[in-house]
C-alpha cells in the first residue's frame, strides 16, 4: 500500500467531512479510515487476513496447551496410583502400643485404680513405620491445619507423588478438653489425633492389637523373619510385589497366612529357576 495515496485519500475524508458530505470518511477503494470523532480504523483487507490468521494461530495454541495439561494431570494421577498400590502392598503391620485408662471406683465412689478402657496406634510410631516406605514409592505425606472456630480445628492430610498429583483427606475436630489438659495440650491432642485419622483414611491403614490381628492369632500368620526371607525372594527375583500379594489375596505382606508360607516361597524360587 502507498502511504503518500492513503495520506491524501484520509485527508480528502476529512475535508469532505467538515464540508457536510456526513458518514464516516473512505479511501478511494472504499475502506473506512479513522474519523475526526476518533472512530476505529478499519483494516485493509491484507492485513485483516493476516490478523485473523494470527488469531487463529493463537487459539490452535491455546487447545493444545490444555489437551496437554489434562494428558499430563492423567499420566501423574496414573504414575501416583501405580505408586501407592506398591506402598500399600509394603505397608507393615500397624499395632496399637498406646493405652486409654479410666479410673476404677469402688462402691463409695473412691478411686481404687485404673482399667484400659481401650488400645490406639501411636502417631509417632505411625509415622516413622510408613514414610519410609511412601518415600521408597516417590510419596511424600504432609499436613495442613487450619482453625475454624474458637475451639475447632480442621487437619488435612495430603499424599503427594513426585510427578505433581496429590490426594487430600480432611478431618473437622474439637479441642480436646478431656483429663487435666491446659489449653495448648488440648490443641497439640486435636491435632496429633486428626493427623493419624486423617492418614489412616487417605492411606486405608489399621491399627491391631499386639496380642490379636483382624480377630485372629498372631501365629496364623507369618513371622517377621519369613517376611524378610519373601522380601529377599522378591527382590532377588524382581517380582513384582502387588501382583504377589494380589495372587494370594492380601493387602500387603505381613498378612500372608503362615500356612501358605512354603507355597509362597517355593513360586518364587520356581521363578529364580
Amino acid at each position: 500500500m502507498d502511504n503518500a495515496n492513503d495520506q491524501r485519500d484520509l485527508d480528502n475524508g476529512v475535508a469532505a467531512a467538515a464540508d457536510g458530505g456526513g458518514g464516516a470518511p473512505r479511501n478511494k477503494h472504499g475502506r473506512g479510515l479513522a474519523s475526526a470523532g476518533g472512530s476505529v480504523v478499519r483494516l485493509p483487507t491484507a492485513a485483516a487476513s493476516e490478523a485473523t490468521a494470527l488469531i487463529s494461530v493463537i487459539d490452535r495454541a491455546i487447545a493444545t496447551g490444555a489437551l496437554y495439561e489434562r494428558a499430563a494431570a492423567r499420566a501423574a494421577k496414573s504414575a501416583f496410583t501405580a505408586s501407592l498400590m506398591r506402598a500399600k502392598a509394603a505397608m507393615p503391620k500397624i499395632i496399637k502400643t498406646g493405652t486409654i485408662e479410666v479410673n476404677v471406683k469402688d462402691d463409695r465412689g473412691a478411686k481404687v485404680g485404673k482399667a484400659k478402657q481401650s488400645t490406639y496406634a501411636k502417631w509417632e510410631e505411625v509415622c516413622a513405620q510408613i514414610e519410609p516406605v511412601l518415600a521408597a514409592n516417590d510419596l511424600v505425606l504432609t499436613f495442613e491445619t487450619a482453625q475454624t472456630a474458637a475451639d475447632r480445628v480442621n487437619v488435612t492430610a495430603v499424599i503427594t507423588h513426585v510427578d505433581g498429583h496429590a490426594e487430600r483427606s480432611q478431618l473437622a475436630l474439637p479441642i480436646d478438653t478431656g483429663g487435666a489438659k491446659n489449653n495448648v495440650q488440648g490443641w497439640g491432642s486435636s491435632v496429633s489425633y486428626g493427623k493419624r485419622y486423617a492418614a489412616f483414611a487417605l492411606l486405608n491403614l489399621v491399627g491391631h492389637d499386639d496380642k490379636d490381628t483382624d480377630g485372629a492369632a498372631p501365629s496364623q500368620f507369618i513371622t517377621e523373619e519369613q517376611e524378610a526371607t519373601l522380601r529377599d525372594l522378591i527382590e532377588a527375583t524382581e517380582a513384582d510385589l502387588p501382583k504377589f500379594c494380589g495372587y494370594f489375596k492380601i493387602e500387603k505382606l505381613p498378612d500372608l497366612k503362615a500356612s501358605d508360607y512354603d507355597r509362597a516361597v517355593a513360586a518364587l524360587k520356581k521363578k529364580a529357576g
